[in-house]
């Protein structure tokens, strides 16, 4: 029961530090991850785990290829810096993810996360006068809420 407060605690830390400040502090991503492999090795065999981590790294870096592609064909004129398309928080948060899905569920949840992700942005620029007008998504911040829902649920 400690490791899964200890992941509850570090995932609303990490949503209210992306969400407020855009930024979040980088010990926390080792934390996580440490935490939910040893949540997965008593679940499933570290064989599996090891082969799960790699597949769903390997649907990461394809995810990331395909948008960095579309994203430099779309600003053609432009110069493009993958650093102000995504974060490196949200990329180390993905990779942290990728530690407690299996592959199908996996994807499943980074689509569907990504879509909620999108909608309360857009939803707290329209309604709400303490979210910051910002450009940038807290991508980290709103999926980790999303898998502190999934996590939650699977207790």
């Amino acid at each position: 029961m400690v490791i899964e407060g200890v992941i509850i605690v570090v995932l609303v830390a990490i949503a209210y530090e992306d969400i407020r400040f855009r930024l979040v502090r980088i010990i926390l991503f080792p934390v996580l991850a440490t935490v939910l492999i040893l949540d997965r090795i008593y679940m499933i065999s570290s064989w599996v785990l090891v082969i799960n981590i790699i597949v769903n790294l390997l649907y990461l870096c394809l995810l990331l290829g395909l948008a960095v592609l579309y994203i430099k064909l779309r600003k053609r004129g432009t110069k493009f810096s993958f650093r102000q398309s995504i974060g490196l928080g949200d990329l180390f948060f993905l990779g942290v993810l990728a530690c407690w899905f299996d592959p199908v569920n996996f994807i499943v949840f980074i689509t569907v996360s990504f879509v909620v992700s999108l909608c309360l942005h857009l939803t707290l620029i329209r309604y709400s006068q303490y979210y910051g007008a910002k450009e940038t998504i807290p991508l980290a911040g709103f999926q980790s809420l999303c898998f502190l829902v999934v996590f939650v649920v699977n207790l």
